[in-house]
């Protein structure tokens, strides 16, 4: 169960990155791997414009999340 709700902690972080992003917010960051990951997604809102880039992250963040969920749930079962 705690591997169940890590995964689902960490697409609902995604998800709401996604929000974030597809209200046409900025990420932004101080230094280190979170700013290289917040640059990064600042290029694709600007690729793709915000509400796609946003709505791009929310898809993925869905279908990990189940698709971890199931792995998961059947590796406990078998």
């Amino acid at each position: 169960m705690p591997t169940l709700i890590s995964i689902w902690a960490l697409f609902g972080g995604l998800f709401y990155v996604g929000t974030r992003l597809a209200a046409g917010e900025t990420m932004k960051a101080n230094r280190g791997i979170l700013r290289m990951l917040a640059d990064g997604l600042n290029g694709l809102a600007e690729a793709l414009g915000p509400g796609m880039a946003g709505y791009d992250l929310m898809t993925l963040a869905i279908f990990g999340a189940v698709f971890c969920t199931v792995w998961v749930w059947r590796e406990m079962a078998g």
